[in-house]
């Protein structure tokens, strides 16, 4: 690394290191003390802002429990208040079972704060997971929370800053306090926490993706994992790390808000970059904040949909390879599997290969590769040919190679398309090769691999 580069990032973080400490020193002796300690009760019951009464519906909440889910891997946390407009906890609870499989549902507990001072509210989301979702109440893979008022200090006369009005100020000083709750609870439920908010979709098969991810960085220094590049959202913590986050959290509460304070976190436990997976797996679906009057139609630019064209396609059991370097996460099986997403790789050199391996040889009816994509029109595979070949020669762990071949067909503005193949090639194949034969400046966007089989 370049002298001056190590000088900035040194600079930086002692800048870091000394506002934290001179807000520390200001502020820990006046109020740390009479931050209320969180109940490890089975229930807690929240006094009703209006009446003074506690609330029925309070006495069915699932409350604080500290035990280990049997073989946890991921506890999901999402705090959840009322909106002006927009009701999106249901859907977002809907989004997260849907794209879970039932032994990813073993290992994963949701936990939905009902963190709304207006107790109408907190029962209305009780009342409405408890009946759309009755089954995974009682299974313990939803559970619901609360929080007595006496947790939250006093939020009036907070120091403005950053410009925000006061109205600002105090909505993101009581969303750090939520989160904080959030960690103290989930602290002890699984190996890893993941945040997320009350308005966002998954994406399926998302428990795996983040195991996979977790596993590339094993050798990174990480604080946090990214799944979103939006917020709050998608942040993923080891489990072991959320009280230290949260006492962190604590000190600064009144003064940054809580996406700022994540950063001086990662700094401060020496990660130094930020590790955000793409294509993402979670996105933003919600129009307006939980801020008075505020919209925010934001949308993360590395979601992806499922674009394919053809689900009609049998794309038979079988392992995708390039010689292309890829982008990122955008791995070449996502162009022949239901995952969302596509292949995205850097320009590719004369020579390349992009290899569909069968796991059992199968009579090829048709074949589509489709390069290219609404988003990047211009990253299409100019000069390529299509081949298929009878035998496999495996290399140990080098990819192995796609033998006995015959020429299909060129592709042709970014696309081949080869129809009745069993007209021509009256025996099984085990291989696919698509062979880059022109150079081109540009990167390429491969969509989708269909593949139909003789029947």
């Amino acid at each position: 690394m370049p002298s001056g580069r190590r000088w900035n990032q040194t600079l930086l973080g002692l800048l870091v290191v000394m506002f934290l400490l001179n807000t520390w020193l200001m502020r820990t002796v006046n109020w740390m003390g009479n931050l209320p300690c969180m109940t490890n009760s089975l229930k807690i019951q929240r006094q009703d802002s209006n009446t003074g009464k506690k609330g029925n519906w309070q006495s069915d909440l699932i409350g604080i429990r500290s035990e280990h889910r049997k073989d946890g891997f991921l506890t999901i946390g999402i705090p959840t208040v009322h909106r002006d407009k927009g009701f999106y906890i249901i859907d977002t609870l809907q989004s997260i079972v849907d794209n879970t499989s039932e032994d990813d549902k073993k290992m994963l507990t949701i936990i939905v704060f009902t963190a709304d001072s207006n107790t109408t509210y907190n029962q209305k989301v009780f009342q409405e997971i408890n009946t759309k979702f009755a089954s995974y109440v009682t299974s313990d893979l939803i559970r619901v929370i609360d929080t007595p008022r006496s947790y939250y200090p006093d939020l009036s006369n907070l120091k403005r800053n950053f410009g925000d009005s006061e109205q600002r100020v105090v909505w993101r000083t009581k969303q750090v306090l939520d989160y904080s709750y959030l960690y103290q609870y989930c602290s002890n439920l699984s190996k890893y926490y993941l945040q997320l908010e009350d308005d966002v979709k998954a994406s399926p098969k998302f428990v795996q993706s983040i195991q996979e991810y977790i596993y590339i960085n094993k050798n990174e220094n990480w604080s946090v994992l990214e799944f979103s590049e939006l917020g709050f959202i998608g942040k993923l913590f080891r489990s072991a790390d959320l009280n230290q986050f949260r006492e962190f959290v604590l000190i600064f509460y009144a003064d940054q808000p809580i996406d700022y304070l994540l950063k001086y976190f990662q700094i401060l436990n020496g990660q130094t970059k930020s590790l955000l997976r793409v294509p993402s797996l979670f996105q933003h679906i919600g129009s307006y904040s939980s801020l008075q009057e505020k919209q925010q139609p934001l949308k993360d630019r590395f979601y992806e949909e499922n674009i394919r064209a053809h689900h009609s396609a049998d794309n038979p059991p079988a392992d995708i390879y390039s010689s292309i370097s890829t982008f990122s996460m955008y791995a070449p099986k996502l162009a022949y599997t239901d995952d969302p997403g596509y292949f995205w790789g850097r320009v590719p050199k004369v020579g390349d290969v992009i290899l569909v391996i069968f796991h059992e040889a199968v009579r090829l009816k048709r074949v589509l590769f489709q390069t290219g994509s609404s988003d990047h029109p211009q990253d299409v595979l100019n000069s390529a040919i299509l081949t298929v070949g009878r035998q496999v020669l495996k290399m140990g762990t080098s990819p192995p190679l796609c033998q006995d071949e015959v020429e299909l067909d060129v592709f042709k503005d970014g696309k081949v398309d080869v129809k009745n193949i069993d007209d021509k090639i009256k025996y099984d194949v085990a291989c696919l090769k698509v062979l880059v034969t022109g150079t081109q400046s540009q990167w390429v966007v491969l969509r989708e691999i269909d593949v139909w089989v003789l029947k």
